[in-house]
C-alpha cells in the first residue's frame, strides 16, 4: 500500500475515536485534579479515573467504526502474515 494511502486511512480510522478519549480524559482530568501537582494523591488518582472514562467513551466509537468497516478489528496476528 502506498504511503500516502496508509497515511489516510490511518487517520481517517484513529482520529476519531483518539478525539473522543482524549477529550473526555482530559477533560475529567481538569476537573478532578483541578491545581494538584505530581505530588498529590488526587494528581495521580485524577490520571487514573480520567483514563479510565476516557476508555470508556472510545469504546463505542471504536465499535462503530468497526462495525461499519472503516476500521478492522483485532486480529490473530498469525493470520496477518
Amino acid at each position: 500500500m502506498p504511503y500516502r494511502t496508509a497515511l489516510r486511512e490511518t487517520f481517517i480510522a484513529e482520529t476519531p475515536s483518539i478525539f473522543v478519549m482524549e477529550v473526555v480524559a482530559i477533560g475529567a482530568d481538569l476537573l478532578l485534579a483541578g491545581d494538584a501537582t505530581m505530588g498529590d494523591v488526587r494528581f495521580w488518582s485524577s490520571i487514573v479515573v480520567s483514563l479510565t472514562l476516557g476508555l470508556l467513551a472510545a469504546y463505542p466509537v471504536n465499535w462503530l467504526l468497526i462495525r461499519n468497516g472503516i476500521k478492522e478489528g483485532m486480529m490473530d496476528p498469525r493470520h496477518t502474515m
